[in-house]
């Protein structure tokens, strides 16, 4: 089935003006390129196969915003697989801050906030900043799996051993999308979530005849992080997602072909046991759908744990600084969706959903930073 052209330039408007992180006009300018690094190996956007390292320098040759936006409305990989960009050759005496941008967006939206990092002095001095870039029109759970994977295997692969200092405080910096991933990335599910798939109590027997789940049921905390700082993250959903602006940006957002035979084989396992749950995989969810307050996925995870010791801050955009914090929201996500009890800190910015800019938003992570520094210092 063909549909008009106007109709399809209209979803993809607010699949980019109304839902997506917001990209930046700036471009991600690192370092030069230190030839003799092996963090300089395989650097490219080109579809990841298994030879090809999941990390590499950031490269200014790189169109990273354009891909990112790309890859929303093209069934074939514009990205593939997520792929870890180091800005400078790895320093195992450095903490690293690890950035995931949001919805159709990129690691160039990060500019403002790496400048402010990179030119103080203390910071620069104890961090180094790692962008993770990834296909956001694949639906949070997928992604999930292999961010992480991609950061154990550039973990392992930089650190061997793993007794470096830069691999025992990693912090987490995520907006919007990337901050939901980020907080998955560091909250232990237990049980929880394969109940809720199943509608029951599954014993460990059981299973072992769904193993194609556990990547998506069993999450654990990744060991090398100890914070995470979330911006305009929409934990509970966004409302806007499951409107008539989410359902037209829905649209268009084309999935993965792989993406698509991986949902069909799940499906296929699970549809005896659990038939409405391999529907719904079968309607192929994308990233929007997965970032609706109704959705099944958001609303499981939503109330994990996060992981003893790992610290957390919020960073909460609402349009309007006088309003009552029940009702603020920052056009996209409201409030009520990026609160969380617990947080170590929570600062609310006056700021749309792209707060990430924000001149009160950059200081906030820079003091979070800072303060990282001058307590590991006094220990």
């Amino acid at each position: 089935m063909k549909h008009h052209p106007r109709f399809r330039r209209l979803g993809l408007l607010l699949a980019f003006s109304l839902l997506m992180a917001g990209c930046s006009a700036q471009a991600l300018h690192p370092p030069a390129l230190d030839g003799g690094s092996a963090a300089n190996a395989g650097s490219n956007l080109r579809p990841l196969t298994s030879d090809t390292p999941p990390y590499s320098l950031a490269n200014p040759d790189e169109h990273l915003a354009r891909d990112g936006r790309l890859q929303l409305i093209r069934r074939e990989a514009v990205i593939g697989e997520p792929h870890i960009y180091l800005r400078e050759p790895y320093d195992p005496a450095r903490r690293i801050v690890v950035m995931l941008h949001g919805l159709g967006s990129s690691p160039d939206v990060w500019q403002p906030l790496v400048t402010a990092v990179e030119h103080d002095e203390e910071l620069k001095h104890h961090y180094q900043i790692w962008h993770v870039f990834y296909p956001t029109n694949v639906a949070i759970p997928e992604n999930l799996r292999t961010i992480r994977q991609a950061l154990l295997d550039t973990f392992a692969a930089l650190d061997p051993a793993g007794i470096a200092t830069a691999h025992a405080g990693v912090t987490l910096v995520g907006h919007s999308m990337g901050g939901v991933i980020a907080r998955l990335l560091v909250v232990d599910s237990g049980d929880a979530l394969w109940d809720e798939f199943f509608g029951r109590p599954l014993p460990l027997e059981e299973r072992s005849r769904f193993a194609v789940l556990a990547p998506y049921l069993d999450l654990e905390p990744l060991p090398q992080v100890e914070e995470a700082i979330f911006l305009a993250a929409p934990h509970r959903g966004a409302p806007m997602a499951h409107d008539w602006r989410g359902r037209t940006a829905s649209f268009v957002v084309r999935l993965p072909v792989s993406t698509a035979r991986t949902l069909s084989s799940i499906a296929n396992a699970v549809a005896t046991e659990t038939p409405l749950r391999a529907d719904a995989l079968r309607r192929r969810r994308n990233s929007i759908t997965t970032l609706s307050d109704r959705d099944d996925y958001l609303r499981a995870t939503s109330s994990l744990p996060v992981a003893p010791g790992v610290i957390y801050h919020s960073i909460i955009a609402s349009r309007d600084a006088s309003a009552p914090l029940a009702r603020a929201s920052d056009g996209v996500v409201p409030y009520t969706s990026a609160h969380l009890d617990g947080a170590e800190s929570e600062l609310v910015v006056e700021s749309r959903h792209g707060v990430y800019a924000a001149p009160e938003a950059i200081a906030e992570v820079r003091r979070i930073l800072a303060e990282n520094v001058r307590s590991e210092i006094t220990r």
